[in-house]
């Protein structure tokens, strides 16, 4: 488990440097203008983010508790937390399995991916969605050894600047920055 943990880690890592500032970003006409979403292009990556303010700081754990639902399939968007389960490491760190239909395949091929709830701070937690692909393609079974699969996964450059980490890992991510603040509590989704 914990090299799984190590990967969400990374990831979170990741997403909080991505969050850190709005350089470079411009804004997206959306059907609701109260909630303006922001992209930008880094060579040929596309950084989105969406960010918003949820009054009254006591909903941080209701709000955490909810995009972390994995099994809520009453979700308005899908895109977020979604897949069927292949194995639980703790309440807080899940690896899911997607269906993945390739043109050239005969068979459907399967697609795994760790999403975690990383409690930074106090006052920080980063979910990462399940988004960045894992190197397997069998099935998950109890007596899977996982390790190695992690190991094939690239690992992000947590060193160098977020937008070139973001290239040269050749991979999505998404996932939510949760933040408590004195009256409200700050959401910010970057999807990349």
């Amino acid at each position: 488990a914990s090299i799984a943990l190590n990967h969400a880690k990374d990831s979170s890592k990741l997403l909080l440097k991505l969050a850190e500032n709005m350089d470079g970003y411009s804004i997206n006409p959306s059907e609701d203008e109260n909630i303006p979403i922001y992209s930008k292009k880094f060579g040929i990556v596309d950084i989105g983010r969406l960010q918003v303010s949820i009054p009254s700081a006591s909903k941080y754990t209701d709000v955490i508790n909810t995009i972390w639902d994995y099994n809520d399939k009453k979700k308005l968007d899908d895109t977020f937390i979604i897949g069927y389960l292949a194995r639980v490491y703790a309440p807080f760190l899940v690896i899911m399995e997607h269906g993945n239909i390739h043109q050239t395949a005969r068979t459907p091929r399967k697609r795994f991916a760790v999403a975690a709830k990383i409690k930074v701070s106090n006052d920080t937690t980063v979910i990462v969605c399940p988004t960045r692909t894992i190197n397997f393609f069998g099935a998950i079974v109890k007596k899977t050894n996982l390790i190695e699969f992690f190991e094939m996964t690239r690992r992000i450059e947590t060193d160098i600047n977020a937008e070139q980490a973001l290239v040269n890992l050749c991979s999505n991510i998404a996932g939510f920055i949760i933040k408590h603040r004195d009256d409200s509590v700050e959401v910010t989704y970057i999807n990349a």
